[in-house]
Formats: C-alpha cells, sequence, structure tokens
C-alpha cells in the first residue's frame, strides 16, 4: 500500500527491498544445494542459488538509483502535478513492469515445459526451480503494475 505523502521514488525504494529480501532468501535457500544428494532437489535449489543473486542484485543496482533520485527530488505540494521527469520515470517503470509480467510468464511456462518434459529427476528439479522463482516474480509485478496503475498513473 502507498503510504500518503509518499513520493514515488519512496515508493519504489521500498518495493525494491521487497525484491531485495526474496533475492537473499533465495540464494541462501539455495545453498541447500550443497547438502542434499538427491539430484531433483540439488537442481531445484541451484535455481534458487542463481536467481536469487540476480535478484538481488538487480534491486541492490536498483536502490542505488533511487538514492540518487532521491538526492536530487523535491518534493511539491500535496496534490499538485507531478513533475515531468517524474512523469516520465513512472510511465517507464510501468511500461518495464508490465514486459517483465509477461516474460515471468514465460518462465513459469519454461519451467513446466522443462518440469515436463523432463527425462532426469535433474531437470524435473530444475523445472521447479523455474516455476517457484517465475511465480514469485509474476505475483509481484503484477501487483507492482496494479498499485503503479491506480496509484501513479492517475495523476
Amino acid at each position: 500500500m502507498v503510504e500518503k505523502g509518499e513520493n514515488f521514488y519512496q515508493y519504489q525504494r521500498k518495493r525494491l527491498f521487497i525484491l531485495l529480501g526474496w533475492g537473499l532468501g533465495s540464494t541462501l535457500a539455495g545453498l541447500g544445494a550443497l547438502f542434499t544428494k538427491k539430484k531433483s532437489w540439488r537442481h531445484f535449489w541451484l535455481q534458487c542459488l542463481s536467481w536469487g543473486a540476480i535478484d538481488a542484485l538487480i534491486a541492490l543496482f536498483g536502490l542505488r538509483m533511487q538514492t540518487e533520485k532521491l538526492k536530487d527530488y523535491t518534493p511539491s505540494a500535496p496534490n499538485a502535478p507531478l513533475p515531468e521527469t517524474v512523469k516520465q520515470d513512472i510511465t517507464r517503470y510501468h511500461q518495464v513492469l508490465f514486459v517483465n509480467v509477461f516474460l515471468d510468464f514465460g518462465y513459469i511456462l519454461s519451467g513446466e515445459i522443462i518440469r515436463h518434459k523432463g527425462k532426469t529427476s535433474e531437470r524435473r528439479g530444475m523445472g521447479y526451480g523455474f516455476i517457484v522463482q517465475g511465480l514469485f516474480l509474476f505475483i509481484y509485478d503484477l501487483l507492482l503494475d496494479l498499485e503503479i496503475r491506480r496509484r501513479w498513473l492517475k495523476r
């Protein structure tokens, strides 16, 4: 939920911490690959490890960008029109999320295909890893997209 008086960059920053938490959690969980002997689980955990590391890096990069944006941002009066640069950033972020929702669905579908057609337990474990990671990203990106449409694209 968007807090009253929260500007777009503060909002985006808070949401990036969710992605960072997921990424770090997935990376740590992925270390389970070191401790399991079952091949399907090893490949599932390896997917968690690799996707988690990428998600964490994306979140850290985004947080760094938002820190810079917040330094340059001067809040306007409540209900005042947003500055053009902020509108452009909102539109760009919305477009990225919109595309990501379709990519995320593709990750889920790919995982299902790998899982279903996988002839080895390793492949099936990999497919489940794709499904879990893609499902989180699908829900995360879809909720952000809907929230941005409702709150930020109305102005």
